[in-house]
């Protein structure tokens, strides 16, 4: 901080000193807080600290749009390691995602119009949506994938014994052979 007073043509003081650095901290400290506006909690909230409102930024985030959603899942699935499949599949997949998502949405307002009840669908519904898929995914890929791998080397095994007792075999007959003879 002593440079910066320094530049500033200041004193190196400790008032000056803590001056320069509320003035940087105001200029360059961004914090985001994230709330959903759902409920009596948000309302709240607004009314015990106002200057979230007079004095901050509020984005408000509405329904995504299916380029948004596409791009997420493929984004999130892209990452998963673990999953190898081709192109094909990861669109269908992609898509299999989208339509869960927006299927859960009309049925929403289904259920909002039938019994006058909310359940709000949100982004980060999609989000825990895709979450859980995966694990599921990658849980049954897991166990399915260990069981493969057993039948495969067990099988691997019972071919390698049977060749050894073969092999075994073709030279005790090939010693005994001429004994026969």
């Amino acid at each position: 901080m002593k440079l910066v007073a320094a530049e500033a043509g200041l004193q190196p003081t400790k008032i000056n000193l803590f001056s320069c650095y509320t003035k940087r901290v105001r200029a360059n400290l961004h914090a985001v807080i994230t709330m959903s506006p759902i409920g009596e909690i948000f309302r709240t909230r607004l009314r015990q600290f106002s200057a979230l409102v007079k004095c901050c930024t509020i984005d408000w985030f509405s329904e995504w749009p299916n380029e948004a959603l596409e791009s997420v899942a493929l984004r999130m699935l892209q990452n998963m390691s673990d999953l190898e499949v081709n192109k094909e599949t990861l669109k269908a997949l992609v898509q299999m995602y989208i339509d869960m998502h927006q299927s859960v949405v009309r049925n929403t307002e289904l259920f909002k119009h039938e019994l006058n009840r909310h359940n709000y669908v949100t982004p980060k519904s999609f989000l825990e949506l895709l979450t859980v898929l995966l694990n599921c995914i990658l849980t049954v890929f897991s166990k399915i994938y260990g069981i493969k791998k057993q039948e495969i080397i067990t099988a691997r095994n019972r071919t390698h014994t049977g060749l050894d007792k073969l092999l075994h075999w073709c030279v005790n007959m090939t010693l005994h052979t001429p004994c026969l003879v």
